[in-house]
């Protein structure tokens, strides 16, 4: 897209990591992420829930409880969905 001087925007990137989390592609979501910050383009709640749906997937705990801080601290409240998702990878978790 870039290439042919056509900005992509936030439902683009959204999309592109709705199926990163479909698929638990966690450094894929996370480049996907890093480069809309770069270019520009504001989270928003729909980026910051496939985040945190993507890292539960990957039980990585630690990147999901980073992400919902986030959320908060940049306007995005996180929604039930967020803390289904979050919850859902505690009760899987084996200890």
């Amino acid at each position: 897209m870039k290439h042919g001087g056509i900005q992509p925007d936030i439902v683009t990137y959204n999309t592109l990591l709705g199926a990163c989390a479909n698929r638990g592609l966690g450094d894929e979501a996370a480049m996907v992420f890093s480069t809309t910050n770069e270019g520009g383009v504001m989270p928003d709640i729909t980026t910051y829930s496939y985040l945190v749906q993507t890292f539960g997937k990957l039980n990585r705990l630690d990147k999901t409880s980073e992400l919902l801080k986030e959320m908060a601290s940049t306007g995005n409240l996180p929604e039930i969905s967020s803390y289904n998702v979050t919850r859902g990878v505690f009760k899987n978790r084996e200890y």
